[in-house]
């Protein structure tokens, strides 16, 4: 096991120095012989990122305690100080700086939002965060960052500056992490879509062994989606506008599909809506609606476009005159 162990540490070096297409072919084989190799290389990852986060003071302190338990073989001569102590942090007295312990939230909560009522919040770092209806988050504030686990839903974020103290939200294999913005998260049938009103918010993608790839940095009035394989669906501007309106209690449609303003619509209602066929899905749809009105957007397509809808048993089928 320590061989494992060490091989392990060795590779969270290679890859903090940069591999090669060559050696990440040899890593990603090495992980898969074995689920040792998986766990001690996790572990020796988790161990360098809670070291690296750890604030400069407490980082030189553990250094040089790390540092005096060190063997020193020509190979670990030529390791940097720092990795030193972060790979050898185990070994290290545990409770020296359990009264620090950076892996334990001093604050965390859970918020849901119901079928019909949205939920503000404002949390203990003076940030601000909106439900829309049908959303749950669960938020855990540590020593050195801020975390939202985003379950499901729409939020808005007014998220206050803590340069200390990183503001990362977790959807799917998404991460956004920010350190002060204002911006729009939502999960959506296996999506996530990030909207910034103000700021940048860095996006990344998040693989199981806990590594992580950025995939941009969005910046006032862009807005991004991806699926949970990680793949970017939408890219580009979006009017800031229409970014979050149902916070204000109404929904922008700028030249947006029938599907999709449907799909918006239907978090606000429970009324089983059915379109015909594609020609009727491709409907473009622009207008300011009323979150609480979806009837008069139903009344209101026969009107505008060239549709008809039918009412059966509380199902409202939309079709082509």
């Amino acid at each position: 096991m320590k061989n494992i162990k060490q091989t392990a540490a060795s590779w969270v070096i290679k890859e903090t120095e940069g591999l090669n297409s060559c050696e990440q072919n040899n890593l990603d084989s090495w992980l898969k012989q074995n689920p040792t190799h998986q766990k001690a290389y996790s572990q020796e990852q988790d161990i360098r990122e809670s070291f690296n986060t750890m604030p400069k003071g407490m980082r030189d302190i553990l250094s040089k305690k790390a540092s005096k338990g060190i063997k020193r073989t020509n190979s670990i001569q030529k390791i940097k100080p720092m990795l030193i102590a972060a790979l050898f942090l185990l070994s290290i007295s545990f409770s020296y700086y359990k009264y620090q312990d950076y892996s334990k939230p001093i604050f965390s909560n859970t918020y849901v939002s119901s079928t019909l009522k949205e939920n503000s919040i404002i949390l203990p770092d003076g940030s601000h965060i909106v439900l829309d209806v049908k959303t749950s988050i669960k938020v855990s504030i540590f020593q050195n960052k801020r975390e939202v686990n985003f379950l499901k839903g729409k939020a808005l974020f007014t998220v206050a500056k803590d340069k200390n103290r990183p503001f990362i939200i977790h959807s799917l294999n998404t991460q956004i992490e920010v350190v002060g913005t204002i911006f729009e998260v939502s999960k959506i049938n296996e999506q996530t879509q990030v909207n910034v009103k103000e700021g940048i918010v860095k996006i990344s993608q998040t693989y199981s062994n806990k590594t992580s790839k950025v995939i941009t940095l969005l910046t006032k009035a862009q807005s991004i989606t991806i699926n949970k394989a990680g793949k970017v669906l939408n890219y580009g501007n979006k009017d800031i506008n229409i970014m979050a309106s149902w916070e204000k209690g109404y929904l922008l449609f700028n030249q947006t599909s029938l599907k999709e303003a449907i799909t918006t619509f239907s978090r606000y209602s429970t009324k089983t809506i059915l379109l015909e066929n594609e020609t009727v899905k491709n409907t473009q749809i622009t207008g300011k609606f009323s979150i609480q009105e979806f009837d008069k957007f139903l009344n209101a397509l026969p009107e505008i476009y060239a549709l008809k809808i039918e009412e059966k048993n509380k199902v409202f089928n939309i079709l082509e005159k």
